[in-house]
Parts: C-alpha cells; structure tokens; sequence
C-alpha cells in the first residue's frame, strides 16, 4: 500500500491521474490513444477541404491547427460543449454545418473507428496470448 501510494503520489505531479478498472482497460487505451490520430485526421480533412475551397494549402494547414477546439478553449475547463455552443449561434452557418456532420454519418463514422480499433486490440490480444510474442499496434 505504502509503495503503491508513493507511485501515485510521484506520478501524480505529472497530471491529473486515472484509476481504471481492469475490466475497462481496453476501452479506455483506445480512447486515450487513438483520439489524437482520429481529431489529426479530422483537422487534416478540414484543411485539404479548405484547399478544394480556394484556400492555400499553407494557410489550410495554419487555420486546421490554429481553430481546433483546444485552441479555442480558454481554459482547461471549457468543455467541448460550451466551445459548440460559444461558436454556433442558432440559424447560424457552424450550427448548419454541425447538423450536416451529424446528418452525414459523423457519430456512425467515430462509432465505426472506435469498434475497429477494438476490434484490433482483441485480435493482438488473442495473439499474444496464444504465445506468439509482444505484438505491437
């Protein structure tokens, strides 16, 4: 016990710390680990739509980083939700532009990359298991 709050008190400075259930560990590497590529590959679809829009790739690129929602957020309690809502005015072209997202498949696309990556990390899973070694992802 002593050791194990030691760990977590040195650990601790580095951030906030989570404590997960063994039975969602799983759940939670993926969405821990896998977010940042997904949000990338979303701000890197925006910028190449930019660039289909006239926009130059250069400055693509510099408004896909620059108008993220963490760069928007004024503090590490702004949640998702309220940027949305700060940004999207009723009538307004970004709450158009939600609603198309969602219309369009957004929530069954990030569903389809979330059981994917599981799915993933099962088959690794089976495989290490059978003995066949680390497998990396």
């Amino acid at each position: 016990q002593d050791r194990s709050q030691r760990l977590w008190d040195t650990f601790g400075r580095l951030g906030e710390l989570i404590l997960i259930p063994e039975r969602l560990q799983d759940a939670y590497g993926v969405f821990g680990s896998c977010s940042p590529a997904f949000f990338a590959r979303m701000r890197s679809v925006w910028a190449e739509l930019a660039v289909e829009h006239g926009v130059t790739a250069r400055d693509a690129e510099l408004i896909s980083e620059a108008l993220g929602p963490a760069a928007l957020s004024e503090s590490k309690e702004q949640r998702d939700q309220e940027i949305e809502q700060s940004i999207a005015t009723a009538g307004g072209v970004t709450e158009a532009g939600l609603a198309a997202l969602e219309q369009d498949g957004l929530r069954s696309a990030l569903h389809a990359a979330a059981r994917g990556a599981l799915a993933r990390l099962d088959e690794l899973d089976r495989t290490w298991r059978k003995g066949n070694g680390p497998v990396h992802s």
